[in-house]
Parts: structure tokens; sequence; C-alpha cells
């Protein structure tokens, strides 16, 4: 009797849908989906599904989502259409305590390859997204190609690797390269969202759209709690750089000089989003920018390594740069740039707790604060990727990134074959700066009265660019006219 009564009260609470063991895994199941699936399969093994939609329309919380070896794309990939539609978003919607997974079957190696403005969008909530290789075609498009589509704005030249709408979403283990623009970019969603244990390299290339290679960008709160919901851990971020000036045509004007390209920026207006940020324990290395923070409350930036992130930036503040934040905390970062930039820069009020960060770099030691100290060098063997501090860097705390994390991440690399090395682009910037103001719109004026500070766009009657029938170019590095 017993027996039998507690027998009942455990399924009371299954039914009830109470915490527990039981009631977030009795009732799992497994979904497959494969390149040769089908929409009319049921998601068995021996029927799978076709796409990620498909999957999603039936799994519940707790279930696993598995994707068969082989390569998944957009449609019409390859057709050479520049505006090519995404994949379907995948909107898998699980729970606080039953996550839904999505990962490759055993260790069969899955490859998203896209070109299109978007590879993976993740609109769902209380999802982990694990152990993917997803690529664009940014080693396929040549500058030129990209230069002349300045004006336009293509899907191809901006694509955007994984893309995090909805909240409570884990994106780990995967390995996202060449995305002509940001390789993972929580937008406009991304409450409770981890990006931990990837490689992301040659991002960011192509997009005229400001992008990074991990890209925290108007993320919203889900419930409005302060304590750190987005991170970023334990990632590996490589070669990433802007080779294209960017533009924003809702501004009404362009500054024609690379400005973007950061291993990591985050980026919210101040007051919209309440939870705090956590960037820790990420490598970025030969990227064109370290971590940039602009108008964001609340950015802890702690155990950081940035080796020579300045390889195609127009400007000398190449490490770390805080504009406009308050609230943060940033500490035991190591940061090397090359002796010409800055690896330290703070503007517009920016207000934030430091403590023992170590610099190499150009910058003036009379005007660091307290908790940022220069040293000659920093790193034991950055030549041959060994980023353990010297010991004559106090290590009474570690600084710099965990070289636990870096020996897993290097042995991954290897694995792929991954070669963790600088791109070496030279970028020529007053060849692009003609190339742009050569290719504006058939049928535009320019008025160069104000050269070589300014040209002055007038597009032809109909004609707009972000809703303006005029738009300034702010010349960076002028050519002989």
């Amino acid at each position: 009797m017993q027996k039998s009564i507690l027998m009942n009260k455990r399924l009371q609470i299954v039914v009830l849908g109470m915490t527990t063991l039981m009631s977030t895994t009795a009732f799992a199941k497994s979904y497959f989906v494969a390149t040769n699936g089908s929409s009319s399969g049921n998601g068995a093994s021996i029927a799978p599904f076709g796409t990620f939609k498909d999957a999603c329309a039936i799994a519940k919380p707790g279930d696993i989502i598995y994707l068969r070896k082989g390569t998944y794309t957009n449609p019409g990939y390859g057709n050479g259409n520049k505006g090519n539609n995404s994949i379907p978003a995948i909107g898998c919607v699980g729970s606080p305590s039953a996550y839904i997974t999505i990962r490759p079957y055993g260790t069969e190696k899955v490859k998203i390859a896209f070109d299109s403005f978007v590879g993976i969008r993740l609109e769902g909530n209380y999802i982990n997204f694990d152990g993917f290789e997803v690529v664009g075609r940014a080693q396929n498009i040549t500058y030129n190609e990209a230069l002349a589509d300045w004006w336009i704005g293509s899907n191809l030249y901006n694509g955007n690797g994984i893309v995090i709408n909805g909240h409570h979403i884990n994106v780990k283990n995967n390995i996202v390269h060449d995305t002509p623009g940001s390789a993972i970019y929580i937008n406009e969603g991304g409450d409770y969202s981890n990006i931990t244990d990837n490689i992301i390299y040659n991002a960011a290339w192509w997009s005229t759209k400001g992008t990074t290679a991990i890209g925290m960008v108007t993320a919203k709160s889900s419930n409005g709690s302060t304590t750190q919901n987005i991170k970023a851990m334990n990632n590996l971020v490589f070669a990433s750089e802007s080779r294209i000036f960017s533009r924003v045509p809702t501004k009404g004007f362009a500054e024609l000089k690379i400005d973007e390209g950061s291993g990591t920026l985050i980026q919210v207006n101040e007051g919209n989003y309440r939870g705090r940020y956590l960037i820790k324990d990420n490598f970025y290395l030969f990227n064109g920018k370290g971590i940039t923070s602009s108008s964001t409350n609340n950015v802890d930036i702690q155990n950081n390594t940035l080796y020579m992130n300045d390889t195609t930036i127009s400007g000398k503040f190449t490490g770390l740069r805080l504009d406009a934040v308050k609230g943060g905390k940033v500490s035991n970062n190591a940061i090397a740039v090359d002796i010409t930039d800055l690896a330290y820069s703070v503007t517009k009020g920016t207000s934030v707790s430091l403590s023992k960060n170590y610099l190499q770099g150009g910058d003036d030691v009379s005007t660091l604060p307290a908790g940022m100290a220069m040293v000659s060098n920093l790193f034991t063997d950055p030549a041959n990727l060994n980023f353990s501090v010297r010991s004559s860097i106090p290590n009474s705390v570690q600084i710099g990134a965990s070289m636990t994390v870096w020996n897993k991440l290097k042995q991954k690399a290897d694995n792929y074959g991954i070669k963790i090395k600088p791109t070496n682009w030279t970028p020529d910037y007053v060849g692009q700066t003609k190339a742009i103001i050569d290719g504006v719109p058939a049928g535009s004026t320019l008025d160069y009265s104000q050269w070589p500070s300014k040209v002055l766009v007038t597009f032809p009657a109909g004609v707009t660019f972000g809703g303006y029938s005029t738009f300034e170019l702010r010349i960076d590095t002028p050519y002989p006219r």
C-alpha cells in the first residue's frame, strides 16, 4: 500500500510539471534531421526531417534534435544571387528546467554553409546550440566585389553566422568562420545567453554594417533582472577584421575610415538593458580591434588575453576601448598591441572599477589610471602561440585568460587543421576612398567645396539613401584631385 501511494505521488509530481529530475527527463525524445530528410518524415533515425523547422514543430522541452553528418545550406546557396534567403529560423522553445538541445549526432561533423544575411537565426528560447561548424563565403568574395557593393549593401557581403534573437540560449563548442559580417551576434534579444567555448576566425571582413566577431548589440531583457545574464567565455577569436569602410545610411553621413572589426563589441544604449555582461577567459588574437564597449552599463571584462588586435583599423585605439561605460569591472586582463597603438582607451565619462590589468603598447604611463600597469614584454612566447604571462608579472591571481582554456581551444583548432595566425591584409585607405566617391549612384552630383574634409552627394530625383536625398562622405584619407 505504501509503495502504491508513493508511486501515485511521483506520478502527480510529473503531471503537475514540478521541477524534478523525473519531470524534465522522463518523456524526453530524440529527433533526427538529415540532408536527405523530408518534411514527411517523423523525425526517427530511419525517417529524419529535412529542416530545423520540421523538428522544432514537434520538439518539447528536454528533447534533443540531432543533425546527421553533412553540409546544410540556405535556399539557393551557391547560385550567385546576392540576396538569397536565409535558412528558416530555429524557433524551438524549451523550458527553464529543460532546454531543447540541437547538436550533431555522436561524433559526426555537421557544417552549416550560407551565402545569405544570416546562417542560423535562433529565435526560440531555452535552447542549447552545440557543436557545429558554421561557415560563410568570405573567402570567395574579392575586395573589388565587396567595394563595388558599398552603395548597395547586398546580403552576400553582410552575412552573419549565428544570430541570437531569443532568450536563454547557449551557443557553445562551435567553429564559426569566414562570415562576411559578424560570427555570433545578439540582436533584439539575448537575455541569459551564453557564448562559450567557440572558435571564431575570419569574421567581419566585408560587411559595411559596422560588424564584429562577437556582437552584443541591442540586447533586451526578458524579466528585468540585474544579474550577470549575458556571457562570452572561453572563446578563441582571431583574424577577424573590417576591410571595408562601414556606413549607417540612417545617420546621413559616413566616415570613410575603418573603425570596426572588434573581437567583441558590447553596445546597448544606456539604460535599455538592465542585466550585466561578463566577458571572461577569451583569447583575442590578430583582430582589427580587441574589445569595445560603447554606451553600455554594467560590463564586467575579466581575465582576457588580447594580442596584436590592430590589423586594419585606421586609428590607434586597438586594445580595450570603453566609450560611455558605467558600472563595470575591468580586471586581470593582459593586453598587448603595437608600440604605435594604444592598449587602453576611455572616452565620454566612462566610470568603471579597474584592477590588475597589464598593458604592452604605446600608452602614456603618466596618464594611465590605477589598475592599469605598463610592461615592456607581457607574454612568454607569442610568436609560437605561448600566451602565458611572463614570470615577472605578479601572479598572485590569474592574469589574462586561463592557459587550461587555451590548451583546450588550441587542441580543437589543431584537430580541425585551423592555423591560428593573422591575415596580413593591408588596407588601401586612399584607393577605397576614391572608389566609393567614384561609385556613387548614377545621376548623383558631387559637391567638393569642402574638400579634402567632406564630399556632399546629392542623389537624382526619386533616389534616397537611408531616407536621405543627400549624403555626406567625411574624408579621412584624401587623394590628389
